[in-house]
């Protein structure tokens, strides 16, 4: 039995006790204890094979640890057991997530799953649940998850090109880029795919995405181009013009100003000014835009270079006196607070 899991679990399950007064040793003792017996209870009214499989799952339900090895080891058989009902074979494998890795014959168990479409639905997400929370070891994503990237139910796929893709897969990468190159050949939708690729630690994606964000017309799809894609030079011109048009959605202009931020942040000012002056941009996306200069031009490095104002401060300065909208308003007074310009 491992009592610091005990206690951590104690106090996960209980936060009630964090906000009493400091129990006693004794008293704590007391209430990890009862927990145990709790646990204890619930997991052998799950191992009762003649009760329902609905009653045995209800009664495990709200404990996701064992702490009695005797009870794990049967927890395993249940796994194992081909007679059980899937939902309860499951809920079985959902408390052993954290023996996973040492148990390899557990570890066979949760790759069948999650690999073969042929198994039953619960048995594949609980091993894709198990599976999401474990790390691997040896730094890369193991290469079983090749086998879920042409899957026949998409949050199996969704799952794989996740996971290879951040851990820098090029062959996950190619396919998510030739899906958006051509929508035939899509594995996942393309805001999706999109969403995907910008975890990548190589950005090969960049140009796809480009040229996706200039010829679709689908909303969804648009605007997560336009959020992947600020720290790509050639992308920028098209994004200023996004922020600046005035018959854009304000979401799309605020998106592209906060791409600019992510891919060009030195140079934000010279994004937002015009925003600022053009007279007709609505208070949100000013007020956004301020923000972001806030971030910059608040370090005591820039303010110490500073000898006078310059025209964005003085346009800052105008809305903190005279825009209508009182967000704007405050947001500007924040700039003059934070970056203190010599007005």
């Amino acid at each position: 039995m491992n009592m610091r899991m005990i206690v951590v679990s104690l106090l996960l399950t209980l936060p009630a006790m964090l906000h009493a007064q400091s129990p006693s040793k004794e008293a704590l003792g007391r209430e990890v204890d009862e927990y145990r017996q709790t646990v204890h209870a619930a997991a052998v009214t799950f191992l009762n094979r003649q009760l329902p499989a609905a009653e045995r799952i209800r009664a495990i339900e709200p404990h996701k640890v064992l702490y009695d090895e005797q009870q794990v080891e049967q927890f395993k058989s249940v796994v194992q057991d081909a007679r059980e009902p899937a939902e309860v074979r499951a809920a079985a494998l959902d408390r052993l997530v954290r023996h996973v890795p040492g148990d390899p014959r557990l570890n066979q168990l949760v790759v069948q799953w999650l690999t073969d479409p042929r198994e039953p639905l619960p048995l594949r997400r609980a091993a894709l649940r198990a599976t999401g929370i474990l790390q691997f070891s040896s730094g890369r994503a193991p290469e079983f998850l090749q086998k879920l990237l042409d899957d026949p139910l998409p949050q199996f796929r969704v799952f794989a090109f996740t996971r290879l893709i951040i851990h820098g897969d090029p062959r996950a990468q190619e396919k998510l880029i030739r899906g958006l190159e051509d929508p035939g050949q899509e594995s996942v939708p393309a805001p999706t795919a999109i969403a995907i690729l910008s975890m990548a630690p190589k950005k090969e994606f960049y140009p796809a995405v480009f040229k996706v964000l200039r010829q679709t017309h689908d909303d969804a799809t648009r605007l997560e181009a336009i959020r992947a894609i600020g720290p790509y030079a050639e992308a920028r011109p098209t994004l200023i013009a996004i922020s600046r048009d005035a018959n854009e959605n304000e979401s799309f202009r605020e998106t592209a100003l906060g791409a600019l931020y992510a891919g060009d942040r030195d140079n934000i000012v010279s994004y937002v000014e015009p925003i600022l002056a053009s007279g007709n941009a609505p208070p949100g996306l000013q007020a956004a835009g301020i923000q972001m200069t806030i971030d910059i031009r608040q370090a005591m490095a820039f303010r110490i270079r500073r000898k006078r104002a310059d025209s964005y401060d003085r346009l800052v300065a105008r809305l903190a006196r005279e825009a209508g909208d009182p967000d704007l308003r405050g947001v500007a007074r924040q700039y003059l607070d934070s970056v203190r310009p010599p007005l």
